[in-house]
């Protein structure tokens, strides 16, 4: 009895290292995959600030800064407003 418990015990234990191995493994998939996602991100970001800044450039030329700086920030506006609509679509 004592004999069949202790392989029991050994069984568990050897179970529970592997499974350890295998969390381990996805732990650090998950970590170098959310890391590219915020790098890609970030591009993504930059991205939109270059767009932003040649339009700018672009309309400066044909109108006023001032009304420049306002069709800019209104198309950031817009692309924000929708981003948070499809966010808030995709939680409820």
């Amino acid at each position: 009895m004592l004999g069949a418990l202790s392989d029991f015990v050994i069984a568990l234990l050897d179970l529970l290292e592997a499974e350890a191995k295998s969390a381990r493994k996805g732990v650090f998939k998950l970590a170098v995959s959310l890391t590219l996602l915020s790098l890609a991100g970030l591009l993504a970001l930059g991205a939109l600030g270059l767009f932003v800044a040649a339009l700018y450039l672009y309309l400066v030329t044909i109108v006023s800064a001032a009304l420049s700086a306002f069709l800019c920030g209104l198309l950031v506006i817009v692309i924000a407003g929708v981003f948070v609509w499809n966010a808030r679509r995709m939680v409820s």
